[in-house]
């Protein structure tokens, strides 16, 4: 399970069966390396690495909710239905944070717990 991903990947390309050339097998030569120079030798490397990408992309999104809930807010001139629009819009991006933070957390606390030591920052 250490060694879950390998050190040689192949995969057989079959020829086209409409006529289309065909090639031998597609080859990659381990070990496979992330971003920063470290093998990648099992899914908690993978996880780590998807983490590292994925959490301030969630971020950034929860930024730009909370500012399209204020400019509908601020720019509803007092109707009710756009005001409601960008309460709601508003709410959710902070729920959102809040699920982001709490996620966060749970992450790391279970890779303390169980040693994989995923890194996420």
């Amino acid at each position: 399970m250490r060694d879950l991903l390998g050190q040689k990947l192949i995969i057989s390309i079959q020829p086209d069966p409409t006529g289309g050339a065909s090639s031998g097998p597609f080859e990659i030569e381990g070990p496979l390396v992330g971003p920063n120079g470290t093998p990648i030798n099992t899914i908690a490397d993978v996880i780590g690495i998807v983490l590292k990408f994925l959490i301030p992309f969630a971020g950034i999104l929860l930024f730009v909710f909370m500012v399209w809930g204020g400019f509908t807010f601020l720019t509803s001139q007092g109707e009710p239905e756009k005001i409601a629009t960008g309460k709601k819009r508003i709410t959710y991006a902070i729920f959102g944070f809040v699920l982001l933070v709490f996620a966060f957390l749970l992450v790391s606390l279970v890779t303390r717990i169980l040693g994989i030591g995923i890194g996420i920052f």
